[in-house]
């Protein structure tokens, strides 16, 4: 911009530090998933990481609260700007998640997830005094004290190893919204350590009226981008991987069949742009193969093939795609929607 002026399309970060031998505390805006799953139908990292504070504290062995406060925002100008920019209008986000682990192969989470209203284009709205509350329940309550002012997601998160292999699964729901399920169901098999062999099978659906609100720019949304999962609302999804390692090279693959699908990209946005209700099918088919440097953060070179086709009512698409890159594991992307 002019001479000096630049700008910059994402950046991410995060500081840690270690308060208490049972507390840590994170300040930035990476993106946060909650789950075992290949999706995540509380909260996923598939939307802009939102500046946020993060406190995990351990209570026991057995017992674990993580909350989160984060700064969110819907993609909506406010008008009569002072600078020379209009800002978006903001959103107060908030998670809150109890985990109880009674055996080493069972974890069980009580969850919330919450989006507090904070104004339109001509009107700002303080916090609330219950979105400080550290506890599952606070968006629930808030939105049940005053109506239209918080949105909230109650859900269960749960884990349990069996023998080596995991079995996984979420259930939520909003407790203002009628037709709102989501649940997931899933399975992580390891049949083989040399080569290491993975193979996972999940199955995903969420409710026509899914992350909704019956205050648009209260929808389960950030960044204008669903919280959850990426397609939204409104689908039923069955997702296959399949996993080959043989010391530094790989290959894998994966299939996403959604039988149903909504044709309307816009249910979850702060201000919907269309009223289509009809559903397509969807499978979205991709195969990759490479060489990873290093495991923890994913340095990988790799070259691969996507297949995407989609039919409904509404829409007809297909397409592939040949891919050769570098990459690394830092900041996840779906293309498999």
């Amino acid at each position: 911009f002019k001479a000096n002026g630049f700008d910059y399309a994402y950046a991410t970060g995060m500081i840690t530090v270690y308060a208490l031998k049972n507390c840590t505390v994170f300040w930035g805006n990476q993106p946060l998933f909650v789950g075992s799953g290949h999706r995540s139908m509380l909260w996923s990292d598939n939307s802009v990481g939102a500046m946020n504070l993060r406190v995990n504290y351990r209570f026991s062995k057995k017992w674990q609260l993580q909350f989160v406060r984060a700064r969110g925002l819907n993609l909506l100008r406010r008008p009569n700007p002072t600078n020379g920019e209009a800002y978006y209008e903001p959103t107060s986000l908030s998670i809150a998640t109890l985990y109880f682990q009674p055996s080493k192969h069972i974890t069980i989470g009580l969850f919330e997830g919450g989006k507090w209203y904070r104004g339109d284009s001509t009107s700002q709205k303080s916090i609330p005094a219950l979105y400080f509350l550290p506890l599952p329940g606070a968006a629930t309550l808030q939105a049940t004290t005053q109506a239209n002012s918080a949105n909230a997601l109650l859900g269960i998160d749960l884990r349990a190893w069996v023998g080596k292999h995991t079995v996984y699964g979420q259930f939520a729901l909003n407790p203002a919204e009628k037709n709102s399920i989501v649940y997931q169901i899933g399975l992580r098999l390891y049949p083989a350590k040399n080569p290491f062999i993975q193979a996972q099978i999940e199955y995903n659906h969420a409710d026509n009226n899914a992350y909704m609100s019956s205050v648009s720019r209260l929808n389960f949304s950030n960044y204008n981008l669903p919280i959850a999962h990426p397609s939204g609302n409104a689908f039923d999804e069955v997702v296959l991987r399949l996993l080959w390692e043989k010391g530094h090279w790989f290959a894998q693959s994966q299939t996403n069949y959604f039988f149903k699908q909504s044709e309307n990209e816009t249910l979850l946005m702060p201000v919907v742009k269309s009223s289509v209700t009809s559903s397509r099918q969807v499978i979205n088919q991709s195969v990759e193969v490479g060489y990873r440097f290093n495991r923890t953060y994913g340095f990988e070179t790799f070259a691969g093939f996507r297949y995407r086709h989609a039919e409904g009512s509404a829409t007809y698409a297909e397409g592939s795609w040949f891919s050769v890159g570098i990459r690394t594991a830092l900041t996840n992307h779906y293309f498999d929607f």
